[in-house]
């Protein structure tokens, strides 16, 4: 496996971030029931694709956000 440049790492955690906070925001709309993955992408200005690139499913997305809160 090839090893990651600075650069890319950036882009990988800010589309991380911009998925994070367009979840929050879907979340609080709709609640975490409601299945909004194209709506959480639309925000991010990500594909859908890219956020399963990125997170396996909602609940991995969850565990994100709650890990960067018990971070901070």
């Amino acid at each position: 496996m090839a090893t990651s440049s600075k650069s890319e790492d950036r882009r990988i955690q800010r589309t991380r971030q911009l998925l994070r906070q367009a979840s929050i925001d879907v979340m609080q709309k709709k609640g975490f029931r409601a299945r909004a993955f194209q709506e959480i992408a639309e925000r991010a200005n990500v594909s859908r694709g890219t956020f399963y690139a990125h997170f396996v499913d909602k609940y991995a997305l969850l565990e994100s956000l709650v890990r960067e809160e018990f971070q901070n």
